[in-house]
């Protein structure tokens, strides 16, 4: 799949082929150390430079989203919105949940998730039905 006006792909990704593609400057931080061989992800690219990026995975009954970026250069174009439609097809379960920062708490909200509470760090744990 292609955005107009952007040469933006989207594509499934494994954790490993992520981790490759995360380039130095985000080997180091929270997001490599995040992925995990149990979630999916979807990827946008331009070109071939990653530019953002979403994750999921089931738990039983419930799937959890995962990691949730696109590069600051890329946002505001639409791409995160695609992202998460991408995601939300995936999604077979009735209950998801997720663990959300300020960047993306919006979408979540905007999507019917609630907030059950928020931690000292800021990160808030949110839940659909």
């Amino acid at each position: 799949m292609i955005m107009k006006d952007l040469n933006i792909t989207f594509d499934f990704v494994s954790a490993d082929e992520l981790y490759s593609r995360l380039g130095k400057q985000f080997r180091n931080s929270r997001i490599a150390f995040r992925l995990n061989d149990g979630c999916k992800y979807i990827a946008a690219f331009d070109e071939n430079k990653l530019v953002g990026c979403v994750g999921f995975q089931r738990i039983g009954e419930t799937m959890r989203y995962k990691i949730d970026f696109v590069l600051p250069e890329y946002r505001k174009k639409g791409i995160y919105t695609k992202l998460w439609e991408l995601r939300e097809i995936q999604n077979k379960c009735s209950e998801t949940s997720a663990f959300c920062t300020e960047f993306s708490l919006g979408m979540f909200l905007k999507n019917k998730f609630e907030i059950h509470n928020v931690k000292k760090n800021g990160i808030s744990f949110v839940k659909r039905w």
